[in-house]
């Protein structure tokens, strides 16, 4: 970040684009309090329908009308409509359409979804086709639904039709719940662990493994490992921006960068629509959580261009001392069909974060290993520690087709994340005695971060018939580069220690001396690969998915330390490595036991670079990389006609490579910075089973529940590698949408449960001679409890516009760690009961 971008200049830019979002918002609240009967789409409009297919027919009825239209393709295959119109409202038309189809319709807003009765009920079918709307493969906004049959993940692929175990968060659960972060709705996904870093970020662990891979659109992969300084774009991004979440467990072999096997996570854009749509959010809720959101979408130009816009504002605190946010984040995206088979889109968005009360290593326990049993809201740091963020994203993608069968896709992005971070960084374990052992390590400092990353994805998918079946071909190659610039300044003659941890008071510790810079480094990765995927039609009911990946990697970082006194540099060290034509394959078979059923199995790999660990003797050669082997057999289906999908799996993990300490050599700093001397025999094992459940189980009732079992191992450690990797884990989220007097109300919440986790560490012992915890150290187990976590909410629809909700979380006010650490630093309380009330209008 430029120096000269300083926290008071950055909070001045944010002034205007408040005062706009705030003035918009405005403009649209009070336009939507009209009357109804002014309200343009109540105003009967020209309908001209001619007799045709009713598949066509509900096309043009979209078109004409406004309404995004949902439907199960079958529902209406062979059926056809009489000739239909007259100046109708939109209701009527629908109805002539619908008439002597046995079709009936369930509207809110511009959204509706057709369905047929049974046994004299309603019975909602799970929305996947859209007419009168440019929506694209993977969307599920509008659906109302839980789940989706297709994905965007894998290229656009049908999720049956996928080997392996992909979980949808889809935009109907995030509104639900009111899922506002990446993190929050981590939190809630089934299969995934969540460990906070600091107050900023997290990582997210899958079958005992770190997700490490991000995608958007199914495209763009981009680094976003977690950490104080790791994957800056993708930290708690915004999903006022995306219409769902697809989250791949196991190996992604073949888009990805490379990382653990631990799956990837694919973010979907909300995209553009046809017909002028506004929809518009404020909530408020405790600690002074204030937010709200503008999405604004629709065409010109007879629909050949479309754009949307989503303006979110955010003022909050949180539940410990001094925190707070500052939030404003602009997202727009634009799509121009060039041609009728060709498609421009462009977008990007801005955020700008100011976060208050940063803390990098969270809260100790007693030296002894025991929990201090501090208050939730205790803040471990400085007053005015913070973390500004200014965060951009631009892409441009042109999507071709090629013919009936095929389609070329190109993408290219850029990211630039510009941070700035201050803070006191205090750790230390407690002595259960005095109190004593928190100290300012870290002392008075400031952290400069710039990181950008540009990524370029292409990808040509098609199908052709060879001996008589289809089969279907992926051709595709991407890059990404991130460069990362780090600056540590530190105040002089701040080093800090607290006599006693529960008198302990920010307001204490603060300087006014002089910072000056400690060191200063620059990183940069490059990842690219080229891969390809065979999905042949072996027989009708039998698919072999083959394919691989050949990858390059390439990291160079260098930094510079500087005398105190001089500001001169006195010392250097350059770190360079690379891996070149790396191979990764991928296997699978999907067979289909019914129309509604299938079973599938799978082999896939992935690998790590882990050349800056060098192997003896001395000064060492580079370690090859870690790879990873995932299999994973299982079974996938629906239920009720297509409504709900449900998956079982079976998986087992082997990572092979990992370096382990030689205890031949003692630890060298060798040439380059690099260590000597390691071994590659570190072996982990990670098996288990994934079970999920998604969709509607009858009218109105949706759910979401998935159980995971999980046992990791270290086999050169004889030991759990992933300490923080619950056994059990099960994760239920429902609500159901009252009939009758109570139409209109929908009930709901979910449940998060989990077995109990631990984290390593050492302990003080306890020393007779002294009377205090001074004692030599000993290997120590932190041990967090299994835990239920209740989640509710209420929503109201008070007419077709308007509707508002209450949620609570952590009903019964569980006090835990969300992130268990070690004695002296680490650990992370979660948060406390808390409401939220929310309201929406959608036009």
């Amino acid at each position: 970040m430029d120096k000269q971008a300083t926290p008071t200049a950055l909070q001045r830019r944010g002034t205007t684009l408040i005062g706009i979002n705030a003035l918009v918002l405005s403009i649209v609240l009070a336009l939507s309090m009209a009357p109804q009967g002014v309200q343009a789409q109540e105003i009967p409009v020209s309908i001209s329908i001619p007799a045709q297919s009713l598949d066509a027919a509900l096309e043009q009825l979209g078109e004409q009308t406004g309404l995004q239209i949902f439907y199960l393709p079958e529902m209406v295959r062979g059926l056809n409509v009489p000739n239909v119109s007259g100046s109708l409202t939109a209701d009527q038309a629908l109805r002539r359409v619908l008439a002597g189809t046995g079709i009936e319709f369930r509207r809110t807003g511009k959204n509706v979804s057709l369905s047929r009765p049974t046994s004299g009920e309603m019975t909602q079918l799970t929305p996947v086709t859209v007419t009168g709307t440019s929506l694209t493969d993977g969307v599920t906004e509008g659906t109302g639904s839980y789940t989706t049959s297709q994905s965007s993940y894998g290229k656009g692929q049908m999720l049956k039709e996928l080997p392996q175990t992909v979980t949808v968060m889809t935009r109907q659960r995030i509104d639900d719940q009111e899922l506002k972060t990446l993190d929050d709705l981590m939190i809630r996904t089934p299969g995934v662990t969540v460990q906070q870093d600091n107050t900023t970020n997290s990582s997210f662990y899958s079958r005992g493994f770190k997700i490490t891979n991000f995608q958007i659109d199914g495209n763009s992969p981009m680094y976003g490992e977690g950490g104080l300084s790791g994957g800056l774009n993708t930290a708690q991004l915004d999903l006022a921006m995306f219409d769902s979440v697809e989250v791949l467990r196991g190996s992604d072999a073949l888009y990805g960068t490379s990382g653990e096997p631990g799956g990837a996570i694919n973010l979907v854009r909300k995209k553009p629509t046809k017909q002028f749509q506004v929809k518009a959010l404020a909530h408020a809720g405790s600690w002074n959580n204030y937010r709200g959101e503008l999405d604004v979408g629709g065409s010109i130009i007879g629909g050949r261009i479309r754009g949307r816009l989503v303006g979110v504002y955010e003022d909050r605190k949180y539940f410990y001392d001094f925190g707070k946010s500052d939030k404003q984040l602009f997202y727009g995206i634009v799509e121009v069909d060039i041609t009728d088979s060709t498609m421009f889109t462009v977008g990007g968005y801005i955020m700008r974060q100011d976060f208050g009360a940063f803390s990098a290593f969270g809260l100790p326990r007693y030296s002894n290993g025991e929990d201090i049993g501090l208050r939730r809201s205790l803040y471990l740091g400085g007053p005015d520690d913070r973390w500004l963020r200014k965060n951009n994203k631009q892409f441009i993608r042109i999507d071709q087709e090629i013919g009936t069968d095929w389609a070329l896709g190109i993408e290219a992005s850029r990211a630039e994340s510009r941070n700035y971070r201050r803070d006191i960084a205090w750790d230390g374990a407690i002595d259960p005695i005095t109190f004593t052992g928190l100290n300012g390590i870290g002392r008075d400092r400031q952290f400069y971060y710039d990181e950008t990353q540009r990524t370029l994805d292409a990808v040509l998918k098609g199908a052709f018939h060879l001996l008589g079946r289809k089969h279907k071909v992926i051709l595709g190659a991407n890059i990404n580069e991130r460069e990362l610039s780090a600056e540590l300044d530190i105040r002089r003659n701040t080093y800090w220690s607290s006599p006693n941890i529960f008198e302990f008071d920010p307001n204490n510790y603060i300087s006014n001396e002089p910072y000056f810079i400690f060191n200063k480094g620059k990183y940069k990765t490059i990842q690219k690969g080229v891969y390809g995927s065979l999905v042949a039609q072996i027989t009708e009911p039998l698919k072999l998915i083959v394919g691989g990946r050949l990858s390059w990697y390439k990291y160079d970082n260098t930094w510079d330390y500087f005398d105190e006194n001089t500001s001169i540099v006195n010392r250097t060290t350059l770190t360079r490595y690379e891996d070149s034509t790396v191979f990764t394959p991928y296997l699978g078979l999907v067979y289909d036991l019914t129309k509604q059923w299938s079973t599938y199995a799978s082999i896939s790999e992935t690998y790590k670079s882990q050349a800056s660990n060098h192997k003896g003797p001395l000064p060492g050669t580079p370690l090859n990389p870690i790879t990873g082997r995932s299999y994973e057999v299982g079974m996938k289906g629906s239920l009720f006609n297509e409504r709900m999908n449900t998956a079982l799996a079976f998986f087992s993990i082997k990572r092979n490579g990992q370096a382990v300490r030689d205890p031949a050599y003692p630890p060298f700093s060798g040439d380059l910075g690099n260590n000597c001397c390691y071994l590659d025999d570190g072996r982990v094992t990670s098996r288990g089973v994934d079970i999920e459940v998604s969709g509607e189980i009858i009218s109105g009732w949706q759910i979401q529940a998935g159980y995971t079992f999980n046992n990791n191992e270290d086999k050169a450690g004889n030991g759990r590698y992933s300490t923080v990797t619950p056994k059990h884990l099960f994760k239920l989220w429902s609500s159901y949408e009252l009939r009758n007097i109570l139409s209109g109300l929908k009930l709901g919440g979910g449940v998060t449960a989990q077995s109990s986790t631990y984290q390593k560490g050492s302990a003080r012992t306890f020393n007779l001679a002294t009377g205090l915890y001074d004692g030599p150290s000993v290997d120590y187990e932190f041990t967090a409890p299994g835990r239920i976590v209740v989640d509710l909410f209420a929503q109201y629809y008070i007419n077709k516009h308007w509707s508002t909700t209450l949620n609570v979380n952590n009903v019964f006010d569980k006090k835990y760690y969300q992130t268990v650490g070690y004695s002296d630093y680490g650990n992370f309380y979660a948060e406390p009961r808390n409401f939220l009330v929310s309201m929406r209008y959608s036009y």
